[in-house]
């Protein structure tokens, strides 16, 4: 990083399910020391959009500041945001960022320079390029889980306390089942969650076997295990489930207003 520049820049990589948000947030949220050192924190999910413009309204957003869409254009948000930013040490988090454009990341990094020295960005995402491109001055990468740890996860997700000693014909299977999740935790509950309570060694087998797992994985694609946890449900709930595209990518929502929605389109009764 330049050492003319106030911002520094941590990235945290790793593949999907790795816990790379869940990482951020509990500096974000719970270490004291981190709550204590800046005078401001804000949180942005980014995801495929990194229209610099909608970049700096959630920004200022995050940090409370109303921004009136209508009226808005990127010199005033500029100058927003610099006023934000004036004199003070922040901490902005922007989580799963996929942009490769290096222009467009220094001219955002420029406008949040206008802080005080010390100030840090954190930017979690699965690509190595992109954190490449950040000019971080540290990368972490997430390693998986080991295979123990994966097997004991597993464990506790598909069997009631005490049933996997009762069925130890389906310790070798769940075995080689973690073994396909690569020590992703969010794929091994997924894969533990589906087989929760089911002994029948059939059904186990069937999620070892499946052909999904052929499917090349690579940093932006979705887990196999994900893609075989949604064709394993009933089409009741896949129908639910795919109402949720209907929402951006990142969009909050409340449970009951999406269950309102499912009762008003007929999907649950």
């Amino acid at each position: 990083m330049n050492a003319n520049r106030n911002v520094n820049v941590i990235s945290i990589v790793g593949l999907g399910g790795l816990g790379k948000t869940t990482l951020a947030k509990s500096v974000y949220i719970n270490d004291e020391t981190v709550i204590n050192c800046f005078q401001l924190k804000m949180w942005v999910c980014v995801s495929t959009d990194f229209r610099v413009t909608k970049l700096m309204e959630k920004i200022l957003k995050s940090a409370g500041r109303k921004v009136d869409k209508k009226s808005s254009t990127e010199d005033t948000l500029q100058t927003s945001l610099r006023e934000l930013l004036k004199d003070k040490r922040f901490l902005l988090i922007l989580d799963d960022v996929w942009n490769e454009n290096r222009n467009k990341w220094v001219e955002l990094i420029d406008l949040l320079n206008g802080g005080s020295h010390g100030s840090v960005v954190v930017v979690t995402t699965r690509s190595h390029k992109v954190s490449s491109i950040l000019d971080p001055i540290y990368a972490h990468s997430l390693n998986g889980l080991s295979k123990e740890e994966c097997l004991s996860l597993f464990v506790k997700c598909a069997f009631k306390e005490g049933e996997d000693k009762r069925h130890p014909n389906l310790l070798p299977i769940a075995n080689e089942i973690v073994e396909k999740c690569k020590g992703v935790p969010l794929a091994v509950k997924s894969l533990g969650g589906l087989l929760y309570s089911k002994v029948d060694e059939s059904e186990s087998n069937s999620i070892r076997d499946n052909e999904i797992w052929e499917f090349e994985e690579n940093e932006g694609s979705i887990l196999p295990a994900l893609r075989l946890s949604y064709n394993q449900m009933p089409i009741h709930l896949k129908r639910c489930f795919a109402y949720c595209v209907n929402f951006p990518k990142d969009h909050e929502f409340s449970n009951l207003f999406l269950i309102e929605q499912w009762v008003a389109h007929g999907m649950i009764l």
